[in-house]
Parts: structure tokens; C-alpha cells; sequence
């Protein structure tokens, strides 16, 4: 068998793969079964945005009209950007695309949206706001500190 376990936190995370390798561990002594439990090198992380950054992130994309939603310092669910959270101080956010479509991001209709002029565009936004957020932090060590410091 073959389990997939995420958490909202890393913490939690250690704690719940815990409580499923002990249910393991028992179904295993209940049924006389053999158990071997092997864990994956790779675990993926909640996401830990830096507030400093997530702030200028969000007035730049305001300044360009974007509506968006900059997820809390912790966000639920875990992901691959949320390892490099762990690492350096990063900043995640999510443009919507509702104006578009309603299809979700893990939706096949969401191929569609992904391809259109409509979405380039959103692309060409959050490249420009990234690239001002960038340059804000480059050009202010007083930022810089305050980042360092989260």
C-alpha cells in the first residue's frame, strides 16, 4: 500500500504520518501481516509566505489592477513551493480567473483557460509585479532587514 499524507502544517505533518505508520503498525500485529514502512525523501511543505514581501507583492499588483488573493503567513494544504518557503523568504499569491471561466485550476476545463490571450495576459501582470516587487526590495535595505528578520 501506498499512502500520500499532507497537513496544514510541517508539524502536524510529522504528527499525522506518525498516527498512520501506528495504525499500520497495529493492523499489521492484528493480522499477523509483515510490515515494512519506507518514507519518500521528499516531503512537500505548507506554504509560509513572508508577510513584508506578500505586502508589496499585493500593492504592485493592485497598482496594475489585479484582484488577487495573497494567502495567510501559513496557508493550508502543501505543496512543492511551500519547501522553498522553508528555505527563503517567498511571497505566493493566486490571480484569478473567474472574469474567464469558472473552472477550477485541477479541472480539464481549465486547459482551456490556461491557453487563452486571457491568461497570457494575467502572465504579463504578475511578471511585471514581480519584477517591481523585486527591485522595491533590491533598492531598500531597510525591507531587505525586515525580511531577514521574518
Amino acid at each position: 500500500m501506498e499512502v500520500y499524507i499532507r497537513a496544514g502544517k510541517l508539524d502536524y505533518l510529522e504528527e499525522v504520518i506518525e498516527k498512520v505508520a501506528n495504525c499500520a503498525r497495529g493492523a499489521a500485529l492484528m493480522t499477523g501481516a509483515k510490515l515494512t514502512i519506507t518514507r519518500d525523501e521528499t516531503t512537500t511543505c505548507d506554504v509560509r509566505n513572508d508577510p513584508v514581501i506578500a505586502g508589496i507583492l499585493a500593492e504592485q499588483l493592485e497598482a496594475l489592477g489585479e484582484k488577487l488573493k495573497v494567502p495567510s503567513r501559513s496557508s493550508t494544504g502543501s505543496t512543492d513551493i511551500g519547501n522553498v518557503t522553508y528555505e527563503v523568504p517567498t511571497a505566493y499569491a493566486n490571480m484569478g480567473v473567474s472574469e474567464y471561466s469558472g473552472a477550477g485550476t485541477h479541472d480539464a476545463a481549465f486547459l482551456d483557460v490556461a491557453d487563452s490571450p486571457f491568461a497570457h495576459g494575467k502572465l504579463h501582470i504578475a511578471a511585471k509585479a514581480m519584477a517591481a516587487t523585486a527591485l522595491r526590495i533590491f533598492l531598500d535595505p531597510d525591507l531587505q532587514a525586515q525580511i531577514l528578520r521574518h
